[in-house]
């Protein structure tokens, strides 16, 4: 999900800009969509670092199962 939801992004970000520059946007509107932008980014950046997080913890009780499992 990670992956489309960088592609969503990157999507929205082409298309708003696109509409933004036909319309010839006032200042205030490129404000909102580069706010848009970098919360997307921060966004994802958090959703990363949450996903290795537990991938982390995932890796360390399937070790911790192995142990157990090589021990009987």
């Amino acid at each position: 999900m990670l992956i489309t939801l960088i592609g969503v992004i990157i999507w929205f970000s082409i298309e708003i800009s696109l509409h933004l520059i036909s319309i010839n946007a006032a200042t205030r509107m490129w404000g909102v969509f580069y706010g848009g932008v970098v919360g997307g980014v921060i966004g994802i950046a958090v959703s990363w670092w949450i996903y290795c997080k537990m991938q982390k913890t995932n890796d360390e009780m399937i070790k911790q199962i192995e142990e157990i499992s090589k021990e009987q």
